[in-house]
């Protein structure tokens, strides 16, 4: 049975390979072997990026760790390809199709020939070629492994046929947020390497941006530069990308792309244009996976200052041990096998090797005595990169998951072939979704569901120099995986900023934040991150910087004048430790021993004629109202309490006027009294005592009922 989709598509790279045939075969180099590995190179016309000749190295080093020793994989031995791609989708087309064909043939599914049994393709940098060369090996179920990172997440792609040794592209998302958060920018820029990621950006994670409080200046992609165009055209395009980004007010902006994307970025920030509306001011550049100030050529003229305080996103890296060892014994002379030594070797320490067709040296020249360890960071890193370790890993992934499989598969399953076995790519699948394993720097590596890393990221400082070399230091990190509150951490001391900011921390805001005493306004039209800052109303406040709303001060406080903070008001109150408070005191119970003595004479001589005359009943209540009223001025003495407070003034209010209603009362039963005596009078029915009595109360119930209605406090203002 036959895929016609699958025949169709690879009869078209077929068609398309013949063409460059020819090219092909002029400019590649033969194999050669050395230290049983096998390393296909062409020459390049372009300069090299001599940084990326680590990846090359950390292949080799695996593989041979993995071939010495014993219990990996006992009597197999593991070699492999490289092919130089050029970033070019013609030459990867022609790799692939290699790849799956006879030694020096590029026909598919001819069996006549010796053939490389091919288990697994590891991928370049970048993944813009990753679906192109997938319709090829899927046909052949042939595991994928991309050791770079994908600036968008797959869709359509076979998790089972494509592993990533890098973590998801939304986990660098969140480090990034989390990296402005904690440094507080919130206004920043966004620069994508093409118009797919930016579209992604804005669909999946610019929500996610606005709800940690971050806006964007500025959005844009590195394809507004129309490469196409005539001079003119290219040019101006150019100038308004150029001013698109560094006219905007953020002093942060995030760069993603990969690899390919400094190339640009450097190129625009370094052109002399005339019709420039902006000059350079410090920035801090966010640089993502990938996207690094080493893989920029070596023989390229450029100024990096520009980049001098960048933060990026690397992947995480670890030391290998063994590693530097396998660098210092490195020598063109001694390795032949490696077909891209000698031309890295010319290019990192600048000497020729000897020509023996034209006899001709230019400079001095290459010895081999010359040492890595001794060239500097920027032209070859001795330390691991992340992507030389995640290289290491995937090589591992793949000898761990060959090892599972001749140790689970039954002797009489393995295709035998005199006393070769042949393992076939398709079954490393199976393995490779459920592995786990350490590796030798003591680090778990497992692939999640989706066939992605299980890892986090290192966060780079880059410092740049006068003699335009610079250096990658790490000061944070971003684990995903790793628990709750410990997922990110970065050393803001260690940080070097741009020389602009006077290694002070950059602030990054669309406007200056609200001080105590204001609070925000909303700009109409604006991202939610401008805003006015306008003063608290009266009698409110706002203690910390950027609040949206005052609020106003508890009953027993008040503002400041500048409305920052509450005042706890001042309580002043009469005590009986001063003199006007012990004299009232005093005063207030001298008079009630006064009247409670007249009425205990009163109540001796109750049933005398006199006290009869006088109207005891009246005179005992007003006696005793009096009484009470001398006493309550005691209320008003010492500390006020909320009880106190409120009784108080009641009980005053109704003893004192039940006081003045009894005098008022004999008042008037004196006047009526004479009133009554007159012949024919009605007024005698109201002289009983009951009815005084009565009459004499009548004012303090009407007093209590209008205190209740018409309370003593002020009523609360509600805003």
């Amino acid at each position: 049975m036959t895929d016609v989709g699958s025949s169709a598509e690879l009869a078209r790279i077929q068609n398309e390979e013949e063409s460059i045939i020819q090219e092909s075969q002029e400019k590649e180099k033969d194999v050669k072997n050395v230290e049983d590995i096998e390393i296909k190179g062409k020459e390049s016309e372009k300069s090299l990026v001599t940084g990326n000749y680590q990846h090359i190295l950390a292949l080799a080093f695996a593989v041979n760790e993995i071939n010495q020793n014993p219990h990996m994989l006992p009597n197999i031995t593991l070699g492999f390809n490289i092919y130089d791609t050029c970033l070019n989708a013609r030459w990867t087309n022609h790799a692939a199709i290699e790849l799956i064909s006879s030694w020096k043939t590029r026909i598919p599914n001819y069996k006549c020939d010796t053939q490389d049994n091919l288990l697994v393709v590891i991928e370049e940098l970048t993944s813009y070629f990753s679906d192109e060369i997938q319709n090829v090996f899927s046909i052949y179920k042939v595991p994928q492994i991309t050791h770079g990172f994908s600036s968008v997440e797959r869709e359509g792609t076979d998790p089972l046929r494509i592993y990533q040794m890098a973590p998801s592209g939304t986990h660098q998302y969140k480090g990034i947020i989390q990296l402005l958060h904690h440094f507080r920018w919130r206004w920043v820029g966004f620069f994508a390497a093409n118009e797919e990621i930016l579209e992604w950006f804005v669909k999946e994670m610019l929500p996610e941006f606005s709800t940690r409080g971050i806006c964007l200046a500025a959005m844009g992609s590195f394809t507004s530069i129309n490469y196409d165009a005539e001079k003119d055209g290219f040019m101006l395009s150019s100038i308004t990308f150029y001013n698109k980004l560094i006219s905007n007010k953020a002093n942060v902006l995030i760069i993603y792309g990969d690899s390919r994307t400094i190339v640009p970025l450097r190129w625009v920030l370094n052109q002399k244009f005339e019709q420039k509306r902006h000059q350079p001011t410090g920035k801090v550049w966010i640089l993502t996976i990938g996207l690094e100030l080493k893989n920029i050529a070596t023989g390229k003229s450029w100024e990096v200052q520009d980049f001098h305080g960048a933060l990026s996103f690397t992947l995480h890296s670890n030391e290998l041990q063994g590693f530097q060892q396998f660098l210092q014994n490195r020598n063109p002379y001694s390795h032949n096998g490696d077909g891209f030594i000698k031309e890295f070797w010319a290019e990192a320490f600048g000497c020729s090797f000897q020509d023996s067709v034209q006899g001709d040296v230019s400079g001095h020249i290459c010895t081999g005595e010359e040492k890595l360890e001794n060239l500097p960071e920027h032209i070859f890193p001795t330390s691991v990169t992340g992507q030389s370790y995640s290289i290491y890993n995937a090589v591992y992934a793949v000898a761990h998951a060959l090892h599972a499989m001749y140790s689970t598969i039954p002797q009489t399953r393995a295709i035998m072939k005199g006393e070769r076995r042949i393992c076939h790519s398709w079954y490393l699948n199976h393995i490779l979704k459920l592995l786990s394993f350490n590796n030798s720097a003591g680090e778990e590596v497992r692939f999640d569901e989706n066939g992605e890393l299980v890892a986090g990221f290192d966060i780079i400082n880059w410092v740049t120099f006068p003699n335009e070399s610079f250096i990658g230091v790490r000061v944070g990190k971003m684990d995903p995986w790793a628990h709750p509150g410990e997922t990110f951490s970065i050393n803001a001391d260690a940080v070097v900023w741009h020389s602009w900011f006077n290694q002070t921390q950059p602030l990054s805001e669309c406007n200056a934040k609200c001080q105590p005493g204001y609070r925000k306004k909303k700009r109409e039209g604006e991202p939610f991150c401008c805003y006015d800052c306008i003063p608290c109303p009266k009698g409110w406040i706002s203690e910390k910087e950027d609040l949206a709303d005052c609020f106003k001060c508890p009953e027993d406080q008040y503002p400041n004048q500048d409305q920052t903070f509450c005042i706890s008001k001042t309580l002043t109150f009469l005590s009986y430790d001063e003199p006007l408070g012990l004299s009232l005191a005093i005063g207030a119970l001298s008079f009630s021993l006064v009247t409670l003595l007249i009425l205990g004479l009163f109540l001796k001589h109750r049933e005398t004629p006199i006290v009869k005359a006088n109207n005891r009943d009246l005179t005992y209540t007003l006696l005793i109202s009096l009484l009470l009223s001398f006493l309550c001025a005691l209320l008003f003495i010492g500390r006020p309490e909320k009880v106190t407070c409120l009784f108080r003034q009641t009980a005053f209010g109704i003893v004192f006027t039940m006081a003045v209603s009894t005098v008022l009362a004999k008042t008037i039963t004196v006047v009526l009294a004479f009133m009554a005596t007159q012949p024919g009078s009605r007024i005698r029915k109201w002289m009983g005592e009951n009815d005084q009595l009565h009459c004499s109360l009548m004012h303090p119930d009407s007093s209590r009922h209008l205190s209740c209605m018409d309370g003593h406090f002020s009523p609360i203002p509600r805003h």
